[in-house]
């Protein structure tokens, strides 16, 4: 079966991608109506993951933060494909090249976490995934 792809994003007329950043509802507009209607919207697709950057992902990072969880012993069979068990949960996909996150953990918020690497990433850094 062929996926199906679906483009759900959302900006600020500026362009801005943070929501942080976003300029502040007009006076009396209720805050949260933007993902209110975003995760209502979304819900709708009844999509089985989603997919960020790693910027957007930089949110979900675990305890792990900035340090790296190496085992003892680093297999050899680091860069074959791994395939985990997601437990029926919704995939996650992190598209991080260079290996920056850290997750200390398999989910995030509830979706099991699926890392796009690139070639370049260190087999220390495999070893701690």
């Amino acid at each position: 079966m062929r996926p199906r792809i679906i483009c759900h994003m959302i900006s600020s007329i500026d362009g801005r991608l943070l929501v942080e950043r976003w300029t502040p509802p007009a006076s009396g507009t209720d805050p949260t109506i933007v993902h209110e209607t975003y995760d209502r919207l979304a819900a709708r697709f009844m999509a089985d993951g989603w997919v960020v950057g790693r910027k957007s992902m930089e949110g979900y990072e675990g305890d792990a933060k900035g340090r790296a969880r190496i085992p003892g012993t680093i297999p050899d069979d680091l860069r074959a494909p791994h395939v985990a068990d997601r437990r029926g949960r919704d995939v996650a996909v992190a598209v991080d090249p260079h290996g920056r996150l850290h997750y200390g953990r398999d989910d995030a918020g509830g979706d099991h976490i699926v890392a796009v690497l690139g070639e370049q990433v260190a087999d220390e850094y495999l070893a701690e995934l």
